[in-house]
């Protein structure tokens, strides 16, 4: 009987922790806001990569991310950095740009130790950057922004599919983002489209109504190539613990051919397309036919 008390007492400490810090979620048992991806085109140009441990800060603590949103190109949030060495487009080395809760402002930021190469031609594979390879390395710029510009700020109808440089574009998914300008998001030379979309039901916590307000659903992604309207990647899963306007706000692109996906909001785990990569493959495709 006492041990029996003892896990109820510490499964409900446990619970009420989480509650507070907005985490809890019984379908998961790590209870983290996170994301799953399953890429059903362009599959040799995606890697899902999982970094092997918290990002540590400059005093070799796990940076306090959770619950901050990563929005690139923002100049006060916590954001992955991206740098590449000339010569090796299949690799991209990513390391963390933090700032402490209190006080945010440019001036704090920081940037965490860990810096990570990650191979994509071997499907994400992870290992530790040297300092040598890090300041070599050229960094990448982040690119946000939504490619339908007139309707930014206005209802999308559903029903009919985006339209950016004269042609139209599909969505997957059944409803466009509630925030329009979250519905794509360009790359920076505008030759690749990404289009976001989702089912619209909110996912319920079954027996903890609190849980409802952090949010959850099925997502769709697809990436175009803008001058054929061919699509070259399409992406789908489920978003749990992150509201849909949070979870489609933090797509973005890095230089002009990376689209990136975020998974988690302590930027544990990220989602890397290669277009440029599945754009060749889609052309000795079609040159096989």
């Amino acid at each position: 009987m006492l041990l029996k008390r003892t896990f109820f007492v510490a499964g409900a400490m446990l619970l009420v922790t989480s509650l507070i810090r907005g985490q809890f979620n019984p379908l998961h048992p790590l209870t983290r806001e996170r994301a799953t991806v399953r890429v059903t085109e362009g599959k040799n140009a995606c890697s899902e990569i999982h970094f092997p441990n918290c990002w540590k800060t400059q005093d070799g603590q796990c940076a306090d991310l959770d619950g901050i949103l990563f929005t690139p190109g923002l100049n006060d949030t916590d954001s992955y950095e991206f740098r590449q060495r000339a010569g090796w487009p299949s690799e991209i080395l990513i390391g963390l740009q933090y700032f402490p809760l209190f006080p945010r402002s440019p001036s704090q930021r920081k940037e965490s130790p860990d810096r990570y190469v990650v191979t994509l031609a071997q499907h994400g594979a992870v290992r530790k950057a040297s300092e040598e390879e890090w300041t070599k390395a050229t960094p990448l710029a982040e690119f946000v922004q939504t490619a339908d510009l007139k309707h930014a700020f206005i209802d999308i109808d559903n029903d009919r599919p985006l339209q950016y440089g004269g042609k139209w574009f599909a969505k997957s998914g059944p409803r466009w983002p509630r925030i329009p300008d979250e519905a794509s998001r360009r790359s920076a030379n505008g030759e690749y489209l990404t289009i976001q979309s989702w089912d619209g039901k909110e996912m319920d916590c079954p027996f903890i109504s609190p849980c409802k307000s952090f949010g959850g659903g099925h997502y769709w992604e697809d990436v175009y190539e803008v001058k054929t309207g061919r699509r070259l990647v399409a992406v789908t899963g489920q978003f749990w613990l992150m509201t849909h306007d949070t979870f489609f706000n933090i797509a973005g692109w890095v230089g002009d051919r990376y689209s990136i996906r975020p998974l988690q909001k302590n930027l544990q785990s990220v989602l890397i397309c290669d277009t440029n990569a599945a754009a060749k493959t889609a052309s000795a495709g079609q040159g096989q036919q």
